[in-house]
C-alpha cells in the first residue's frame, strides 16, 4: 500500500514537471538577439521551476543584459503596494535597475530606448486584471511599438487556471489597475495576454515574440510559488483569495487580512459592529458551495487598532470558484443582515464598471448587470480565441441571468447553442 502511494506521488510530480516555462526551453528562438543590448523585465519570481533566475540563464547563454526593469513591488518584490519603486544599481551584479512604477502608474525613463535593442519580459501574474504586472506588459508593448524595438515574452501559466469571468473595463474607466478591456478574471497565460494586447488593444502592433510553454496543457496545476508574488501574495492560497477578496478590501468595512501573516485568507468585519451570528453560518455555507472551507477567527489589526471577527479560508479547487459571482453573493448576504458598506474611490476602476456599484446600491437591476456582463464576455471570448496557445481552451463562466441564486438559463442556453462549435462555456 505504501509503495502504491509512493508511486502515485512520483507519477504526479513527474506529470507536473513534464512541461516547461518559456525561459526553460528558449532553444534557437533568441539567436537574433545575441550581441544586442537587452533590457530585462524581471523580479524575484522570474525563476525556473528548479529555482534558477531568468537573469542568470540569459547571461550564461551569452546575452548582453544592460539594464533591469522593475515593476510594482520592485526587483526583490518587497516594496509595499502603491509605493514608488526607486532606481538603483544591483550590488551583486552591477547592473542598473530602472523603475517601471512611480506615482501609482507605469514609468520609464525616455532615454532608455536610445540605449537598448530589445526588451525581454519574464514576469509572473496572479490571474486578476487589477494586478499591475499585466499593465506593465501592456505599457511596454506600447513603447516597443513606438520605438520599433522587439519585445520577447517568456510565457508563464495562469495561477487561477483557465477561467474567464467578470465584467470588462468600460472605456472611461481604463487606468493602470484596469489597463484594457479584459475580463476581471481573464484566464489567459502571460504570452496569450501579450498576443491579445498586441492584436486588439494597441493602435500599432509591436514586434512581439512569445516563447511558449513547452508541452503544456491547461490540465496541469500551477506549481506552488517558490517566491512570493508580492508582499501580500506570498502563497497560492493568498493568490486564490485575492481573486475576490482583493476587491472586497476596496469596500468598507471589510478586511481580508492584507499585511498580516495570511493575507487574503480572511473574511472579516470589525468586532464593534453588532452582527447576527447566523450571518457567518450562512457565509460559511456559501463558501462551501464554492469548495472553500472556513473556520471562525478573531484578529487584531495593529494599523488601525481594531479587533475583527470572521472566517479564515482554505481553498481546495480554484477552478470551481466563480470569483465574481461569489463576490456578489457575499455582498448580497451581508446586505440582508444589515451591513452597510461603502466603496473606495478606486472600486469602479478596479472592477472595471460602474454598474456593479449601482446594482449593489439597488439602482440597477441584476438581470441587466448579468446581460451586460455576459454579452461583453462572449464578445471578448470570440475575439480572443485566435490568441490562445494551449489546449483545452479556457472556460467562459457567465452570470446566472435572474439572480445570484437563480437559474442558469442564460448560460445553459448559450452552451447548448454553441455545443457543435465545442465552445468552452460553463
Amino acid at each position: 500500500m505504501k509503495r502504491l502511494l509512493f508511486l502515485s506521488i512520483l507519477l504526479y510530480l513527474n506529470a507536473q514537471q513534464s512541461w516547461q516555462l518559456g525561459i526553460e526551453h528558449i532553444g534557437q528562438h533568441l539567436t537574433p538577439f545575441k550581441n544586442k543590448n537587452i533590457a530585462l523585465v524581471v523580479n524575484q519570481c522570474s525563476i525556473t521551476q528548479q529555482g534558477t533566475r531568468t537573469l542568470d540563464i540569459l547571461r550564461k547563454k551569452g546575452f548582453r543584459i544592460t539594464c533591469l526593469l522593475a515593476p510594482e513591488h520592485g526587483f526583490s518584490g518587497t516594496i509595499t503596494a502603491g509605493e514608488n519603486v526607486p532606481d538603483q544599481i544591483s550590488s551583486s551584479i552591477g547592473i542598473p535597475i530602472q523603475s517601471l512604477y512611480r506615482e501609482g502608474t507605469h514609468h520609464v525613463a525616455p532615454d532608455l530606448f536610445n540605449n537598448i535593442d530589445a526588451i525581454f519580459f519574464d514576469l509572473p501574474h496572479c490571474g486578476m486584471r487589477h494586478y499591475t504586472y499585466i499593465s506593465t506588459l501592456e505599457k511596454l508593448l506600447e513603447h516597443a511599438a513606438s520605438y520599433h524595438i522587439p519585445l520577447v515574452v517568456f510565457d508563464r501559466p495562469n495561477p487561477l487556471g483557465a477561467i474567464i469571468e467578470g465584467p470588462l473595463v468600460e472605456p472611461d474607466l481604463r487606468s493602470f489597475i484596469s489597463i484594457a478591456p479584459l475580463p476581471l478574471r481573464y484566464g489567459l497565460t502571460m504570452g496569450e495576454l501579450a498576443r491579445y494586447f498586441n492584436q486588439f488593444v494597441l493602435k500599432e502592433p509591436a514586434q512581439l515574440t512569445v516563447i511558449p510553454l513547452h508541452t503544456y496543457t491547461r490540465k496541469y496545476m500551477h506549481p506552488e510559488l517558490k517566491k512570493p508574488l508580492s508582499p501580500n501574495i506570498p502563497t497560492l492560497q493568498s493568490c486564490y483569495g485575492y481573486s475576490f477578496l482583493g476587491l472586497l478590501e476596496e469596500i468598507y468595512p471589510f478586511f481580508a487580512g492584507s499585511n498580516t501573516k495570511k493575507p487574503f485568507r480572511y473574511l472579516l468585519l470589525p468586532e464593534k459592529i453588532s452582527l447576527n451570528p447566523k450571518m457567518w453560518s450562512d457565509i460559511a455555507l456559501l463558501l462551501k458551495r464554492y469548495t472553500i472551507t472556513s473556520k471562525p477567527v478573531r484578529l487584531y489589526q495593529e494599523k488601525n487598532r481594531t479587533w475583527y471577527r470572521g472566517l479564515e479560508l482554505v481553498f481546495h479547487e480554484i477552478i470551481a470558484v466563480r470569483s465574481f459571482s461569489l463576490l456578489l453573493e457575499l455582498l448580497r448576504t451581508c446586505t440582508r443582515y444589515g451591513i452597510n458598506f461603502k466603496m473606495s474611490p478606486s472600486f469602479d476602476k478596479a472592477i472595471g464598471t460602474r454598474i456593479v456599484q449601482k446594482y449593489l446600491n439597488n439602482t440597477y437591476p441584476y438581470e441587466s448587470l448579468a446581460r451586460a456582463t455576459n454579452n461583453a464576455l462572449i464578445r471578448f471570448y470570440k475575439q480572443a480565441r485566435c490568441c490562445f496557445l494551449y489546449k483545452p481552451d479556457p472556460v467562459l463562466r457567465l452570470l446566472n441571468n435572474q439572480s445570484t441564486h437563480g437559474s442558469t438559463t442564460y448560460a445553459n442556453r448559450y452552451e447548448r447553442s454553441h455545443a457543435a462549435k465545442k465552445s468552452s462555456i460553463a
